[in-house]
């Protein structure tokens, strides 16, 4: 029902958050006791997706808050998404003191402050706090004028000067630090969630009355490749 678009510095501080409503036109009851100074956005009827002006309006929002200048700059650290790369946003971003780095992609839950330390126990936070609302609302269901209200008390207890400036110094960005990630972080992607424990197992070698050879019996000796005689594993689900 709404989208929530927080952004936070390596020195603990904060700019209000933003959030996108599924809704055509904004209305003041969606933004009821939300963190003080929040932006309130709409997307439209059926989707809370960012797009590209919904962007533009919050690099214009951050601008307010940090003063960015082409004298003054700041490094925004961003999603490498399409809604965040559109070409107004670049053009705003360089006549108003961006320096705009995203980060690769699939990599935001390693490189992403946010990600690793901060939006964790905020959704934790805000799970106890809808609970408890339902718990003390017997029958009724949380609605989406009543989202930013419950958000509020969240924010502030997540939001802190600890938590925001944490995860910059153990990602190494702030203080810069080469030491922050391991070889070991880098290694490629796993094909499936069993190959790291096929790496120390001995591949069986197929004899002559095995299935596997009575199917590849036509196959030249040549063209056999490892899939053939042991093909990938499939991913599965431990219960």
């Amino acid at each position: 029902m709404i989208t929530a678009c927080m952004i936070i510095n390596s020195v603990g501080n904060t700019v209000p958050p933003v959030f996108i409503s599924l809704r055509a036109r904004l209305n003041d009851s969606l933004m009821f006791h939300a963190p003080p100074g929040s932006l309130g956005l709409v997307s439209s009827p059926q989707s809370t997706w960012i797009t590209g002006p919904l962007f533009l309006k919050v690099l214009e929002y951050v601008k307010k808050h940090t003063r960015s200048s082409k004298e003054d700059r700041i490094i925004l650290l961003i999603e490498n998404r399409e809604s965040h790369c559109t070409l107004y946003s670049i053009l705003y971003a360089r006549e108003n003191g961006y320096h705009i780095v995203t980060f690769p992609p699939h990599c935001c839950h390693r490189l992403q402050p946010l990600d690793v330390g901060v939006m964790g126990p905020f959704k934790r936070k805000l799970d106890v706090a809808q609970h408890d609302w339902m718990t003390a609302n017997p029958g009724k269901v949380v609605r989406i004028h009543d989202l930013a209200s419950l958000t509020n008390a969240v924010y502030q207890a997540s939001f802190t000067a600890d938590n925001t400036t944490e995860p910059f110094a153990k990602l190494g960005i702030w203080p810069f630090s080469r030491l922050a990630f391991s070889d070991e972080d880098c290694e490629p992607s796993s094909v499936t969630p069993m190959e790291k424990e096929l790496r120390n197992q001995e591949i069986p070698v197929p004899s002559a009355s095995t299935p596997v050879e009575r199917e590849i019996s036509g196959t030249s000796k040549d063209s056999l490749s490892l899939e053939d005689v042991h093909p990938f594993p499939k991913t599965w689900t431990k219960m």
